[in-house]
């Protein structure tokens, strides 16, 4: 019983373990050209030196930037193998372990559709007050960051955590154990203390919204704007006044306990 307990825990945890294994090689593949082109640049330009001086050398400098740069010029590969491979065999597992349920009608589009602008803005703006600052993303590649970050890589989320996750966490605990653990693991998906936090928040609203409509496009869609709001809109409140940031503080909160409100009044 504990085996097959165990063994169906590490099939869930596979997903997400895979999925970051997946991005992650992707990077450091791109990584290793990149300084596989430093090292033989610096091969002509020490010709008579051994390979491991060579290495040493580039060891020695500092590429982060550059490195940054050639990732980002080249992340179109990433979009096109998450595109190719990684969301269809998302897609097909999302497909294969959902229950068939009837699709709810989405109440109050438009709160829907404001939502998660307000929410992000809740969400940073304190931060801003407390000194934390944004990076304004100024680069020729923006536009790709803005379809790897704004759509590529909510879909995949959202098909891994509520398409695939939550259903096989049902299988083992409560609906709503399997909501809160779903959560957890999402959160844990993303970086520093700070991401964590905000993934946690972030989480419980898309996994209510997923329970809810019991349509996957209605999280990906929430989870999309979310984090192009991040990346168009948060970077520019920092040069703004306080006494503004806190009328939009105060109205953002107002549109998103109305949102709340009419979104899980009756059932939660």
């Amino acid at each position: 019983m504990n085996r097959s307990y165990f063994g169906k825990v590490i099939r869930i945890l596979i997903w997400p373990i895979l999925i970051g294994i997946g991005q992650f090689l992707i990077v450091a593949i791109l990584s290793f050209i990149f300084m596989q082109k430093q090292v033989n640049q610096m091969k002509l330009a020490y010709p008579s030196e051994t390979e491991q001086q060579i290495i040493e050398r580039v060891n020695q400098l500092d590429l982060s930037v550059p490195l940054n740069a050639y990732i980002e010029s080249h992340m179109i590969y990433v979009i096109l193998v998450n595109i190719v491979f990684i969301i269809p065999i998302l897609i097909y597992q999302y497909r294969k372990y959902r229950y068939q349920k009837q699709k709810a009608k989405v109440s109050s589009p438009i709160l829907l559709l404001f939502a998660p602008i307000v929410f992000c803005l809740l969400f940073h703006i304190p931060l801003i007050w407390l000194g934390v600052r944004y990076e304004v993303m100024i680069t020729s590649y923006f536009c790709i960051l803005l379809l790897s970050e704004g759509i590529i890589g909510p879909i995949i989320e959202e098909y891994l955590f509520r398409g695939i996750v939550y259903h096989k966490l049902k299988e083992l605990y409560s609906k709503k154990n399997a909501m809160i653990f779903c959560t957890v693991l999402f959160a844990i998906f993303h970086g520093n203390f700070i991401q964590i936090i905000f993934a946690l928040l972030l989480g419980t609203i898309l996994i209510l919204l997923y329970d809810r409509y019991q349509d996957i496009k209605i999280p990906i869609l929430f989870h999309s704007i979310v984090n192009l709001t991040s990346l168009l809109l948060i970077p520019h409140l920092q040069n703004i006044y306080v006494p503004i940031t806190l009328l939009i503080f105060i109205i953002s909160g107002i549109i998103f306990y109305m949102f709340c409100f009419t979104q899980w009044r009756k059932k939660y």
